[in-house]
This record gives structure tokens, C-alpha cells and sequence, in this order.
């Protein structure tokens, strides 16, 4: 289960934001967002960031009304 803190990052995933670009938003330092992207990849046993990103804009939409 991700911590709340590593949910955060991996909702802004899906934007492809850098580790500085997740650190503004979330006024964290890069290291630390460093650390809660490869925390996720663990936690959801991903292979990539890009797998990370797909895995989270599938969260993201699986709820959306299809041809809208």
C-alpha cells in the first residue's frame, strides 16, 4: 500500500513531471521525490517510470465515461 505522501506522487505521474517538477509541486525536495518514485516502482513491483505513468493514468481513467 503506498503511504499517502507516495500516493500524491503517483497521482501527478501521468503528467510525466521530473523529480525537480514533483518536488515544486509538492514542495518536497528532489531527492525525496527521487525516493517516493522508486518507492512506488517497489511497491507495485514496476519496471519503469513509464510503466509507473501508464499505471497511474489507468487509475486515473478508469473511471471516466468512455467517448467523452
Amino acid at each position: 500500500m503506498l503511504s499517502r505522501r507516495e500516493y500524491d506522487v503517483f497521482l501527478l505521474l501521468p503528467n510525466g513531471p521530473s523529480n525537480r517538477d514533483l518536488s515544486y509541486a509538492l514542495n518536497i525536495t528532489e531527492r525525496t521525490a527521487k525516493a517516493h518514485v522508486a518507492s512506488i516502482l517497489k511497491k507495485l513491483a514496476l519496471g519503469s517510470r513509464l510503466q509507473a505513468c501508464l499505471t497511474a493514468w489507468l487509475h486515473l481513467t478508469k473511471d471516466c465515461p468512455r467517448g467523452q
